[in-house]
């Protein structure tokens, strides 16, 4: 019966893919999840966690914006709201590191900016929490405003995974069409020799 006890179940998932890895057919199990959660969202019976982390979100993407420019001392690009970037590249810190690593965001901005002379940080969340929480419509409004405010940004890099698995398989799943996502990591890979040496004691 579609209950909210029952309901829990599709949300004791983190999305870290690992039952896709060891899975022989590579089955999408976190993928149905989700459809899940969206059927029982849009049955009234999601998680009370669930649905106040989605009550939350703008004033969460708020705080974002806001912490991104102290991180980063680079205020949102003006009309980047209505579509009018004005940078080739933006980035995306992430909230989880925006939020609890602030420090970790600082130093992967540092390293942005070493190597990309055109990058600019930017302000909007992906949306993850609302697709996690269940909220699939809430998830689809926001994903075609983000989708939207890059504009003429040619391409955007994601410090954190999740963004980046949000941006180029979730948006996709909506046909939404985004420029070229790339993980920071592959950044700094095809880039490595440019890397200053660390030094071990």
């Amino acid at each position: 019966p579609i209950h909210v006890e029952n309901a829990k179940l599709a949300w004791a998932c983190t999305n870290c893919l690992a039952c896709r890895e060891r899975c022989d057919h590579r089955s999408d199990v976190a993928v149905v999840l989700d459809d899940n959660r969206a059927e029982m969202w849009r049955a009234g019976v999601a998680p009370a966690a669930a649905r106040q982390v989605a009550a939350q979100f703008a004033e969460r993407e708020a705080a974002y914006g806001t912490a991104v420019a102290a991180i980063t001392g680079v205020a949102a690009l003006a009309g980047a709201a209505a579509g009018g970037a004005t940078t080739r590249t933006a980035v995306l810190l992430g909230c989880s590191y925006v939020r609890h690593h602030p420090d970790i965001a600082a130093d992967a901005w540092q390293v942005v900016t070493r190597l990309i002379d055109d990058a600019h940080p930017w302000h909007h969340c992906c949306g993850t929490s609302l697709l996690h929480a269940g909220d699939r419509d809430a998830f689809e409004r926001h994903a075609r405003e983000f989708a939207a405010s890059l504009g003429d940004v040619e391409r955007v890099i994601a410090v954190d995974p999740g963004c980046a698995k949000t941006l180029k398989h979730d948006y996709a799943r909506l046909g939404i069409r985004l420029p070229e996502v790339v993980p920071l990591v592959d950044v700094l890979y095809a880039r490595i020799d440019e890397l200053p040496a660390l030094a071990f004691a």
